[in-house]
């Protein structure tokens, strides 16, 4: 029978094979600092009178005027790939939470962020089962829709497989998979297929053990 930490452990692998994302050895911490926060929203005064009502288009647009990967031009990656992959917002505002992040923004690659990503997927599926009718589930979606349409296959498969698995599939191809699962007008053919194999070696598996309980 399989414990929490074996049923976690697996689950930190499948963010590794379906989204890339880092599987270091340090766990992520985040402490709140607004001093920090208050200079990160100073970028966006001139567009925004209060610095928590951040768009994703002015995000956006930070990032591309960058002219050097400097701490602020790290942030807001940092920013924009939490609220795309790790917990998506519940407003027109991205979330500003990750600016607690307390490690090395230019060793980030040293960080569990697929562990982080199971955490908030987990604290959002309770938040959301309180009621399901009036709050929005902020767990990742890409997660959950890559590791679906990866792992779930009805009749033949038609997307060669590739690691992190994101990159197989594209936007186009999706939508095909959800016309193609809807096009009988019901849900009988969601999750109507065998469950394929994760798609990982022995060796990223070993390597993935070593970085998690080492």
């Amino acid at each position: 029978m399989q414990n929490k930490y074996d049923t976690k452990f697996k689950l930190t692998l499948y963010v590794d094979e379906v989204l890339g994302l880092p599987l270091g050895g340090v766990n992520v911490q985040i402490m709140r600092s607004t001093h920090i926060e208050d200079r990160w929203r100073d970028q966006f005064k001139e567009l925004v009178k209060d610095g928590w009502k951040v768009t994703a288009n002015m995000l956006c647009d930070a990032i591309k005027n960058s002219n050097e990967a400097d701490r602020l031009f790290k942030l807001n990656f940092l920013v924009l790939m939490y609220n795309v992959l790790i917990e998506g917002p519940t407003n027109p505002y991205v979330k500003q939470n990750i600016l607690g992040f307390s490690g090395n923004l230019d060793n980030c690659s040293s960080y569990n962020w697929c562990d982080y990503l199971v955490e908030n997927l987990r604290n959002a599926v309770l938040a959301w089962s309180e009621k399901p009718d009036s709050k929005y589930f902020t767990g990742s979606i890409p997660m959950l829709v890559y590791l679906y349409v990866d792992r779930v296959v009805n009749g033949k498969r038609q997307v060669r497989r590739k690691k992190p698995t994101f990159l197989g599939w594209s936007d186009s191809l999706i939508l095909d998979r959800q016309i193609s699962e809807l096009a009988t007008g019901s849900l009988k053919t969601f999750f109507n297929g065998r469950v394929a194999l994760p798609l990982r070696s022995k060796h990223s598996m070993m390597r993935a053990a070593i970085r998690c309980f080492y």
